[in-house]
C-alpha cells in the first residue's frame, strides 16, 4: 500500500523529469552515433596521400576511370610537335620569323597537354613535354599546383610575385607607373616563356638528383639544338637567337 502511495503521489512534472534524467548518457559513454576516424583501410584515398619528398615533385597518378581520352591526348601532342618541329625548321632555312606563328601555337598546345597531364588529367608522362620544351615539369607542379592552386588570387601565389613592376592585388604598394600597366604589360608578357624556362632549370639544378637533370636535358636536347645551337652556328651570336626569343 505504501508503494502505491509514493506512486500516486508522483506529479506528472516529477515524473517526466525521472524519464529525462533516465536518459542522460553516463560521461565517459562515447555515443553510437560517433563513427570510428576513417582510416586508410576504409578510404583508400587516404593511402594515397603520401608524404611529397623535398624537392622534385613528380607528376601526380593518372585518375581511374579517364583513359579512354589517353589516344587523343597522345595523337594531339604528336601533331603539335610535328607542326613546332617543321616551323622551326623552315624558319632557320629561310631566315623567315613568320614561320614561328605556327610554332607559337603548336607550342602554347603543347602546353596546355602538359598542364593537364600535372593535374593528372591526362597521361602523366606527357608532363615531361615540359622539358621537351626546355622547360621543367617538376618546377611547374611545385609551382603551379602546390603554389598557385593552394594561394590562388592572395598575396603567397607565386603567379603574382610580379611585384613593383606588375600591381597584381590590391594590397601591392601602388606606384605611378602602375596606372600605364594595361600598356606595358604585353612586352613583360613576351618574356614569361624565357622567365619560365630559366627559372625550371634554374629550380632543377637546385633541388633535383643527377638522374632527374640527365633526363631533362636528354628530353631538352632536340629543342635545344633546333632553337639555339644551330640558329647561332648558321647566322652567328646574338642573331641566331632571336628564333629562340621571337616565338
Amino acid at each position: 500500500m505504501s508503494n502505491n502511495k509514493l506512486n500516486m503521489a508522483q506529479t506528472p512534472s516529477t515524473r517526466a523529469s525521472g524519464r529525462s534524467k533516465s536518459k542522460t548518457p553516463t560521461r565517459g559513454v562515447r555515443s553510437p552515433s560517433k563513427s570510428k576516424s576513417k582510416t586508410s583501410k576504409d578510404d583508400p584515398q587516404l593511402s594515397q596521400k603520401k608524404s611529397v619528398p623535398k624537392g622534385i615533385y613528380p607528376p601526380p597518378a593518372r585518375r581511374s576511370g579517364s583513359t579512354e581520352y589517353d589516344v587523343w591526348f597522345i595523337i594531339d601532342a604528336v601533331l603539335m610537335c610535328t607542326i613546332a618541329t617543321a616551323g622551326i625548321i623552315a624558319a632557320v632555312r629561310n631566315n623567315q620569323l613568320l614561320y614561328l606563328i605556327p610554332v607559337s601555337m603548336a607550342e602554347a598546345k603543347l602546353g596546355l597537354i602538359a598542364h593537364e597531364a600535372c593535374h593528372g588529367a591526362a597521361p602523366s608522362y606527357l608532363a615531361w613535354l615540359y622539358d621537351c620544351a626546355l622547360g621543367s615539369n617538376a618546377q611547374w607542379i611545385f609551382k603551379h599546383n602546390k603554389g598557385h592552386h593552394l594561394h590562388t588570387n592572395s598575396l603567397d601565389d607565386p603567379d603574382l610575385d610580379v611585384s613593383p613592376v606588375l600591381r597584381m592585388h590590391p594590397q601591392h604598394p601602388r606606384r605611378w607607373f602602375h596606372r600605364y600597366q594595361h600598356l606595358y604589360q604585353y612586352i613583360l608578357f613576351a618574356v614569361v616563356p624565357v622567365s619560365l624556362r630559366a627559372q625550371g632549370v634554374l629550380y632543377l639544378h637546385a633541388n633535383g638528383g643527377w638522374i632527374d637533370i640527365l633526363t631533362h636535358w636528354v628530353l631538352a636536347a632536340p629543342a635545344t639544338y633546333l632553337y639555339l645551337v644551330w640558329p647561332v652556328l648558321k647566322y652567328g651570336f646574338p642573331t641566331g637567337l632571336k628564333f629562340f626569343f621571337t616565338r
